[in-house]
């Protein structure tokens, strides 16, 4: 893919299918996004249909090109290393 995002920065705070894929086009264009996860983790890691891996391949797919963290948003730490 053509890097025309290389050097942008990407908070990815979406969830399900529809914001994770717009945030994955956007790391295949060279987008360094960054996913931002509650402690629970994002409810599509368990959508595995027909299989056993840790992580669904919906998810894995929608999620690829990008580096993750888990923050609890409703602390002041978390809110702290957020912003």
């Amino acid at each position: 893919m053509f890097n025309i995002l290389n050097g942008i920065r990407v908070l990815d705070l979406t969830t399900v299918v529809l914001g994770p894929f717009a945030t994955q086009m956007l790391g295949d264009f060279g987008a360094s996004v960054i996913k931002i996860e509650n402690l629970d983790g994002d409810m599509m890691r368990a959508v595995r249909p027909g299989s056993s891996d840790e992580m669904g391949a919906g998810f894995v797919n929608c999620n690829r090109n990008k580096d993750c963290i888990a923050l609890n948003l409703k602390s002041n730490e978390g809110k702290d290393i957020f912003l």
